[in-house]
């Protein structure tokens, strides 16, 4: 198989696979997915972004609330909503009425605010991502209400897709090894918390593009001489990246860092070098410069967070919320939604299955350490190793910090999962670590080993916990646990109404039958991708072990 038909294929398969996971998962249980849709209906209906102090989700939303099951995390927006657990305990001929209502919900009610109000929490966040799915959204509005949900969930999965031909590029261009790109490329498409954050309406799939894009071109400068026009493509992605997320902010340092390495780096050519980093910061400013300006104006701080927010009104000081906060649940809640969690009901898998995924991370850190201690020729040099690791340890950073306001404020936590938005850097770390560990004949064999890890978290997280408690076969116990569900609850309940309550409050064109299909086109996906893992190129000549590899980022020997 050639690079661009693996690479092609391995784009296809995560697309089926995200269409699966945006198919079968209900309205609303993506991760604050009433809230972004609410922004895109916002900007559609008035014309204008929404004032983050004032603005409401519309009239249309929460009548949506009112008759979907939700996640428990959704009760606490409005009175009167009902959970999942609570669903399926309804007579058939009330979930029947609501399913009708819902179906039927006129579009007349887009135009009204929520009564009562429902905050419109996510207008905090960064424009780009809605701006991009308003003139979506507008084409589709003569649709029913939830057919138009799941075209932009579908959109939005298109939008993400991207961060295969771009991931691969920078894997190309920081790995020097075209199967080690493509082997990481195929894992990336494997992960199943990456499934999470592309399926819904949200503009973290923007963010996971942007942040890929960013790498990608960060990637290319360290390999290239000074050149304004290096410049202008790192200050256009990293404006993108600051007008797709506002945690972003953690990438000025890194590229503040990259910039004046590549001064440092160039005497000879330093007056380009200079030119290089006015222009980079030009051209970001001029994109995203304004949107931080508008966000500190109106709310105070320049990310516009509410927990941020909340903590400077109650005046928290920074170290105060650091020493008091429980660091303890802080960083495993971290590490749990960056592994797997289901969706918004935050349903998790057993603890071993977290350490063990754990583990594997730990083994990728030790043979980052060694191939920076003791370089190996053909693996990513220790410079591009230090550029990956950065952008990681700033945003991570930023995620404890916003963990200890969140706490301070309200006793909140912060989410693991944001990180994904540098699955390019996060990939380069872990498919050079992992290969480093092996001689360099074997380097590959750790990946097929990967591939079935987050295969059997995903099979049993999906298919023993979060489908059954969608479709009723499990609930919430009174202690709050979630019971995994057993093969016999399948047999009794029969696939046929397994899939049937799949379907229910989905889009027509969703039916039992679409959804069966759809689920075997997910299975061959994934066994492709499997596939790959095991076996992702012709095979190519070892590197010599004992050669070290280059320590100043120079341009990989694969070209491109």
């Amino acid at each position: 198989m050639s690079p661009r038909i693996a690479i092609f294929a391995i784009w296809a398969c995560f697309f089926l696979r995200a269409g699966f996971y945006a198919s079968v998962t209900p309205l609303w249980e993506g991760f604050d997915e009433f809230s972004h849709f609410s922004m895109i209906q916002y900007i559609a209906v008035h014309g204008s972004l929404p004032d983050p102090r004032t603005a409401s989700s519309s009239e249309q939303v929460l009548r949506s609330l009112q008759l979907a099951p939700l996640s428990r995390e959704v009760l606490r927006f409005s009175p009167n909503l009902t959970t999942h657990d609570d669903y399926w305990k309804l007579a058939a001929t009330e979930r029947e009425a609501r399913r009708i209502q819902l179906h039927n919900l006129p579009e007349s009610l887009a135009t009204r605010s929520a009564d009562p109000p429902i905050r419109l929490y996510e207008a905090q966040q960064a424009p780009l991502y809605y701006w991009v799915m308003t003139p979506i959204y507008v084409a589709v509005r003569g649709l029913p209400f939830l057919s138009q949900i799941w075209i932009l969930r579908y959109a939005t999965i298109l939008l993400s897709s991207l961060v295969i031909p771009i991931a691969y590029l920078a894997f190309r261009r920081a790995l020097m090894q075209e199967p080690l790109a493509i082997i990481a490329t195929a894992t990336l498409a494997l992960i199943p918390q990456l499934m999470f954050m592309v399926l819904r309406v949200s503009n973290e799939s923007l963010a996971i593009v942007a942040g890929s894009l960013f790498s990608l071109a960060a990637f290319r400068m360290m390999a290239s001489e000074p050149d304004p026009r290096h410049g202008f493509w790192l200050g256009i992605t990293l404006g993108i990246a600051l007008l797709a997320k506002a945690y972003f902010l953690s990438l000025l340092p890194v590229a503040a860092l990259l910039l004046g390495w590549s001064v440092w780096k160039n005497p000879q050519g330093r007056a380009s070098a200079i030119r290089q980093a006015a222009v980079a910061g030009a051209v970001c400013a001029t994109l995203a410069g304004w949107w931080y300006v508008r966000t500190m104006m109106i709310t105070g701080s320049a990310t516009g967070e509410q927990s941020i927010g909340a903590s400077m009104a109650a005046r928290i000081s920074v170290w105060e919320a650091f020493r008091d906060a429980n660091w303890n649940r802080i960083l495993h809640f971290l590490a749990v939604s960056f592994i797997w969690t289901g969706n918004w009901s935050f349903l998790e898998v057993r603890e071993w299955m977290y350490r063990a995924v754990e583990a594997v991370f730990v083994f990728a850190a030790a043979g980052v350490a060694f191939q920076i201690a003791r370089p190996r020729s053909g693996l990513t040099a220790p410079m591009r190793l230090w550029f990956a690791a950065l952008p990681c340890v700033f945003l991570f950073a930023g995620l404890c910090y916003h963990g200890a306001m969140s706490w301070a404020s309200f006793h909140g936590l912060s989410l693991g999962f944001y990180l994904y938005s540098l699955i390019a850097p996060l990939m380069v770390l872990l498919a050079t670590g992992l290969a480093r560990l092996l001689p360099s004949r074997w380097m590959l064999a750790p990946f097929p080993f990967l591939a079935i890890t987050f295969l059997a978290l995903e099979t049993f997280g999906n298919w023993m916990m979060l489908f059954p408690y969608y479709t009723g076969m499990t609930s919430h116990t009174v202690s709050g646990g979630m019971p995994t569900a057993h093969l016999s609850q399948y047999v009794e309940m029969g696939l046929g109404v397994f899939f049937e309550n799949l379907a229910v409050n989905k889009p027509g064109f969703l039916t039992p039958s679409a959804l069966m299909a759809t689920t075997g086109a997910y299975l061959l996906a994934t066994l492709i991708l499997i596939a790959i893992s095991f076996r992702p190129a012709p095979a190519f000549p070892a590197a010599d072990p004992e050669t070290p590899a280059p320590r100043d980022g120079s341009a990989s020997s694969s070209g491109e």
